[in-house]
């Protein structure tokens, strides 16, 4: 029984280690995994080829371009691709939308973690990152396709976090990078966590 307490009291003391352990080891399993399925052709998604031609144009200065018929515009306005665009430029392999995408969701480990401290112990908060970590649909969507909507999973906890302490500048921060990610989704967690049109409405 004392032991057990000892391993508690450790566990919350060296908490927020572990959890940037636990994210890290995510991503690098994953990015390890998607590796060995892209080379075997099992990552191969239509939004893998969509996306990767997308930043391909755009890396070339070619911003208008469509792909099927769609344009970066119409594609749900994935504004965030455009960052990638460097790393495009650099290294032209659809393998990076593999690993931006295994990072993002890496990093949501550490929202999910963030999210857990308000109202849990450190303890409790890092079982709800490991549970986050073996959740099945999340580890389904990393395998074999490209989202943009999983981009903004770190900016949606990024901004659920923001919004219960009550941080209204870092909330429409987050807010404006999830839009970027998807207009909709920005939209419909803006109308969720507004009350009246108010910043608030969450409990304490």
């Amino acid at each position: 029984m004392k032991s057990q307490k000892n391993l508690f009291q450790y566990l919350d003391r060296q908490a927020s280690l572990w959890v940037f352990l636990l994210a890290a080891a995510f991503a690098f399993y994953h990015i390890y995994n998607v590796a060995d399925r892209f080379q075997a052709f099992e990552w191969n998604g239509l939004h893998v080829g969509v996306y990767s031609q997308l930043l391909w144009n755009m890396s070339h200065g070619r911003f208008i371009s469509a792909v099927l018929g769609a344009t970066l515009m119409q594609l749900h306005l994935p504004l965030v691709m455009v960052l990638a665009i460097p790393v495009y430029a650099w290294i032209a392999d659809p393998y990076i939308l593999a690993v931006l995408q295994t990072l993002a969701l890496a990093a949501g480990c550490l929202g999910v973690y963030s999210i857990g401290r308000i109202y849990l112990a450190e303890t409790g908060a890092l079982l709800l990152s490991v549970v986050y970590c073996v959740f099945p649909p999340l580890l389904e969507v990393n395998a074999a396709n490209f989202h943009p909507l999983a981009l903004s999973v770190p900016f949606v906890a990024l901004s659920v976090t923001a919004f219960l302490r009550r941080r209204s500048v870092l909330f429409l921060l987050a807010l404006v990078a999830v839009t970027a990610c998807d207009a909709r989704l920005g939209c419909a967690l803006r109308l969720l966590c507004s009350d009246g049109g108010r910043f608030g409405g969450c409990p304490q």
